[in-house]
């Protein structure tokens, strides 16, 4: 019996879904092309705000974590020509990283808890940690970022010893003249 494309990619479909299923994550089937709407971003927003990349996370070919992209089912261009296109939309999802940079940061804490209780964890959480610590960066360089200390020296000469020695100058020109 030969099977349609349509029948099979169904089939195909319905495995992956039970894949995803069985593993106790979600999966956003492809779907009709996707519109952008302030409600979409509003949803798009509060995913990045709870930490969920923009890509999935993919380790040797298994999909670890669906991407926001996926789960609204555009590819990640589309969220970026999205972010170029509605000024709106761009704002809301640096709020979005902003707030995620804080939430990250709490991660972090959860990392070090476990690293206490568990010490030989403690080189996967200082990894583990090293990167979320980079993010929070990233997301929000005002709270988390390094700080930059600069140190202004200038020596600033009096004003009236300059002008003192600019008529000196001047004095001395005429007479040579």
């Amino acid at each position: 019996m030969k099977r349609t494309i349509k029948e099979r990619e169904a089939k195909r479909r319905l495995e992956i879904t039970a894949r995803f299923q069985a593993d106790g994550k979600a999966l956003a089937l492809p779907r009709a092309r996707v519109h952008y709407t302030p409600e979409l971003g509003d949803e798009i927003a509060g995913l990045i705000a709870n930490g969920v990349p923009i890509e999935d996370s993919v380790l040797n070919g298994a999909v670890l974590a669906l991407g926001v992209a996926n789960r609204i089912g555009i590819h990640p261009s589309t969220f970026y020509d999205w972010k170029r296109q509605h000024p709106d939309f761009s704002e809301s999802i640096a709020r979005a990283r902003t707030e995620s940079a804080h939430r990250i940061a709490d991660r972090m804490l959860a990392l070090a808890d476990a690293a206490l209780a568990e010490p030989a964890l403690a080189n996967a959480v200082r990894v583990a940690a090293d990167i979320l610590k980079w993010q929070a960066a990233v997301r929000n360089p005002g709270t988390y970022g390094e700080r930059q200390r600069v140190d202004v020296h200038a020596q600033v000469d009096d004003l009236g010893d300059r002008l003192r020695r600019a008529r000196e100058r001047v004095i001395q020109h005429d007479d040579n003249a």
